[in-house]
């Protein structure tokens, strides 16, 4: 869930006007973004760092407006025969427009993958299970799909694939097909960012 509220400090022109908001987000809440750079799963390195863009165009983020997120690549494994390759991200800080920076604790999601929802004008993910860790796997016709990492290593592919029609790469998947490849998410990829602790900050 999002608050939203106008700070009227006089210890600023900004907050006299009523310019300052006090925005917090709870665990679970989703913030849409865009890459801002290439990640491939043959030419990134574990920690790689990298930044997005908050999609202020989504409905319900207006506010957000040049907004970053940065992340890390936690892993990233080329294809090797038939093992398909593998990118891991995870995201640790906002910077907001007027250049100030939040610690932030978050994991990706896909965007339209059914396990997103909107509440309260924001997107909300329907489970915040920390047990279910989603990483880019390059399985299908797209660049990647988001698949669930179970234990020993076995992926569960979700039903959805990036720059594609939902449920194409289960659909390729299950029917036996061999698109095995790296991972490659271009500048501009969508993707969303699940955080996996509350998060409050100030935007001027």
């Amino acid at each position: 869930m999002l608050a939203l509220g106008t700070a009227y400090s006089l210890s600023s022109p900004a907050a006299a006007q009523g310019r300052v908001h006090h925005t917090s987000f709870l665990a679970g809440d989703v913030i849409p973004v865009r890459l801002d750079t290439t990640l491939a799963s043959d030419k990134s390195r574990r920690g790689d760092r990298f930044t997005t863009s908050v999609d202020s165009d989504k409905e319900g983020y207006s506010y957000m407006r040049g907004a970053k997120i940065e992340g890390v690549v936690r892993k990233a494994s080329p294809k090797q025969g038939n093992q398909p390759g593998m990118l891991d991200l995870t995201f640790t800080r906002l910077r907001t427009r007027d250049g100030k920076s939040y610690p932030l604790n978050g994991s990706i999601i896909g965007l339209e993958n059914g396990e997103i929802e909107r509440k309260d004008g924001i997107l909300v993910a329907k489970t915040t299970d920390k047990k279910k860790h989603l990483e880019y796997a390059g399985i299908g016709a797209g660049v990647g799909a988001l698949a669930n990492i179970l234990g020993g290593g076995k992926l569960k592919l979700e039903n959805v694939l990036l720059g594609g029609v939902l449920g194409a790469g289960a659909a390729q998947i299950s029917g036996g097909s061999k698109q095995i490849h790296d991972v490659n998410l271009k500048a501009g990829t969508k993707m969303g960012v699940r955080l996996d602790r509350p998060l409050s900050y100030q935007n001027y």
